[in-house]
């Protein structure tokens, strides 16, 4: 089977053309080293998760890292946030080695570790690997016809590669249930138990990592702030009544939000708006980058049809495919919700450079909210449904 993502051919033409280091970052088992291993098998590999090879990285001794680094070749650096300093470690391989491509590699806690630490900047190109697209899922179990594509992005900002009626090679309604109930981690492909998968990843890695780095002090506040988070998906967030409910203050609520983000368990949607007085201009609503570990923190695997969550569900997995879009394809793109005062809303508000595009997530089909058009006549409005978009 061949391991097709999105960003492999990015990969292999920035090493190609370019001298400046890759940091590829991304959540923990989302593929990051299995891909540079199928990329790049003849690359050496230093892990910093080895504890030895961790203590001979962090002396930061050129006289060290020159007993073990090659002349020349592609050296990955797995796992780095583990460091003390990884920017510092990056820059003074990528300084005293001219003729090693550098690849590091980094989870949990990577971007925050070094907003603290010595700066690549100029050395370094920064790319994400998230969980898997639905193209990629139908990628990796070689749906007949289907490759890498972009057709729920091009369905949400008017493309013309999207059929007026979608050609399955699979079967909607179970595909739905897997990516809606398990999520989109590429181990869970081929994997018997995935329910216990996701348990173990939510206990033995995320939290591990994240008190292993000091990025959390309190693991049952942290476990109790994402699991209301994962009961009110695609909601409103009050960082006020969160702290209330959990009785810490207003300022740790913020500073775990921003851990999560980090670490790739969360996603803030911002509100758009061009300052007019009835439309909400700050408060996010959370999402979760994979509605598998969203099910796994509440504990919930019930089928789709027994669920009161679905439209949530939905709504989370149409806005991370936004997400994964403007990652990987679409930088340039802004994407936000729309909401007044008064309650009017559209799910999602993708900006292009000459279009404003508003997207409504419905599971079943029902009527079009006009309000986003009435104060925005040049925009885009359209309806996604269960049925229209895969």
């Amino acid at each position: 089977m061949t391991y097709s993502r999105h960003l492999t051919n990015t990969i292999k033409h920035h090493l190609a053309t370019r001298k400046e280091a890759i940091v590829l970052t991304g959540p923990r088992q989302v593929g990051k080293t299995y891909l540079l291993n199928q990329l790049f098998p003849q690359a050496i590999y230093f892990t910093m998760d080895d504890q030895q090879m961790r203590s001979l990285f962090d002396s930061y001794s050129l006289v060290a890292y020159r007993q073990i680094m090659p002349d020349q070749g592609i050296i990955i650096l797995d796992e780095v946030q583990n460091l003390s300093d990884p920017g510092r470690a990056g820059k003074l391989i990528y300084d005293n080695f001219p003729n090693i491509h550098l690849i590091i590699t980094g989870s949990a806690g990577l971007t925050i570790k070094n907003k603290h630490t010595e700066s690549m900047a100029g050395r370094a190109t920064s790319l994400e690997l998230l969980p898997l697209t639905l193209s990629e899922l139908l990628a990796q179990l070689e749906a007949p016809g289907e490759t890498l594509n972009w057709r729920i992005w091009d369905h949400l900002t008017g493309g013309r590669n999207v059929p007026t009626v979608p050609i399955h090679t699979y079967d909607p309604a179970q595909m739905w249930e897997r990516v809606l109930l398990y999520g989109l981690y590429p181990a869970l492909i081929n994997h018997a138990d995935p329910r216990q998968y996701l348990l173990d990843l939510i206990e033995r890695t995320i939290f591990r990592d994240l008190l292993d780095l000091s990025l959390i002090s309190d693991k049952k506040i942290a476990l109790n702030l994402l699991t209301l988070l994962a009961h009110q998906i695609g909601g409103l967030v009050s960082y006020e009544e969160l702290a209330t409910r959990l009785q810490i203050d207003a300022r740790t609520v913020k500073h775990y939000l921003n851990v999560f983000e980090e670490s790739y368990l969360i996603y803030r949607l911002y509100p758009y708006s061009l300052r007019q007085r009835n439309e909400l201009t700050k408060r996010p609503k959370i999402y979760f980058y994979d509605t598998g570990i969203r099910n796994a923190l509440i504990q919930s695997f019930s089928s789709l049809t027994l669920r009161d969550d679905v439209d949530q569900l939905f709504k989370n997995f149409v806005v991370m495919e936004a997400v994964k879009a403007q990652n990987y394809h679409a930088p340039q793109a802004k994407l936000n919700y729309w909401r007044t005062k008064a309650g009017s809303e559209i799910d999602l508000v993708i900006q292009l450079e000459n279009e404003l595009i508003g997207v409504e997530c419905k599971w079943h089909q029902g009527r079009l909210n006009t309000a986003f058009k009435v104060r925005y006549p040049q925009a885009i409005v359209k309806t996604v449904t269960r049925d229209n978009l895969i």
